[in-house]
């Protein structure tokens, strides 16, 4: 039995929430940053960590104020997230071929966007598309070493009319949000093979959807090449947590869809159970609307 760990805010306080597929929730005061720092010293499992305390809330239901991205310090700093492209075999269920594999910058940890969040299109944006991918999650030892906390669903967010207008702009339209289930499996390891499906509805409308495979068997590449390339740069620095978004099995501009302001974007994947839902928004029409 796999556990998932979130990270929310109850009350005023922000707390750890560890779940299990019987539905048993614990919850213990205090930030995921500390908790994985912890891990990599003590070279312990953070669940392992957390079941040693003694001052778990045991419920079946937890009244949650409003998620956060686990592990990401109140202060944003410490955290980076970034992302592999053209490492799957298939892209929307398709044959994607052979395209040199891609890494792009996508921000620290205040680009990390979780349940309760609008995903939003900036005011000087010019179309936003979303792929969906695995997210792995590390945090790095005092020299700098990366140790797999988890892993979770991720929506990677780009201003795809920018990249395919002026590709000489593709690192600037990777600088957006990347929204996350708030919900981290503490495995070591993505999942083989993982279906995932996404629905854009909006209203009573379905106005789109796509299926596709996840996990190590339908990828080109194998994780661990993915890591070496940037710890061969020197991009892991010492107690930072990263997001390393894993490659795309879906493609909203691949599918030919153009994301509308008022979607309501829906992703699930089978083999785990992780989901998540986001609303987009274009900021120019909220500020025309304003």
């Amino acid at each position: 039995m796999t556990a998932k760990l979130s990270e929310c805010v109850i009350g005023a306080e922000r707390y750890l929430v560890v779940s299990d597929d019987t539905g048993r929730m614990d919850a213990f005061k205090g930030q995921g940053y500390d908790l994985a720092r912890a891990s990599v010293r003590e070279r312990e499992n953070v669940e392992h960590i957390l079941r040693r305390r003694s001052d778990a809330t045991q419920s079946a239901r937890l009244d949650v104020n409003r998620y956060v991205a686990p592990f990401v310090r109140e202060e944003w700093d410490r955290t980076t997230v970034s992302s592999f492209g053209n490492t799957h075999i298939k892209l929307n269920g398709d044959i994607f071929g052979n395209k040199p594999l891609d890494w792009y910058y996508k921000g620290a940890g205040a680009s990390l966007k979780t349940t309760g969040s609008p995903l939003v299109l900036p005011i000087q944006g010019h179309g936003g598309g979303i792929e969906i991918e695995y997210a792995l999650v590390l945090m790095t030892n005092a020299t700098g070493d990366p140790t797999v906390i988890g892993y979770t669903l991720a929506l990677d967010f780009s201003d795809v009319v920018l990249r395919h207008r002026h590709p000489n702009l593709a690192g600037l339209s990777k600088l957006a949000d990347t929204f996350v289930a708030h919900g981290i499996v503490l495995a070591t390891k993505i999942p083989a093979s993982s279906e995932v499906t996404c629905v854009i509805d909006k209203g009573e409308h379905r106005k789109w959807a796509a299926s596709g495979s996840l996990g190590t068997d339908n990828m080109n590449c194998s994780v661990s090449s993915l890591l070496d390339q940037l710890i061969n740069t020197n991009f892991f620095q010492p107690y930072c947590v990263h997001y390393i978004l894993l490659g795309a099995a879906i493609s909203t501009h691949k599918g030919g869809y153009d994301l509308d302001h008022g979607d309501v974007i829906q992703v699930r994947s089978q083999s785990d159970g992780l989901s998540l839902c986001c609303r987009y928004e274009d900021d120019a029409i909220n500020f025309a609307c304003a």
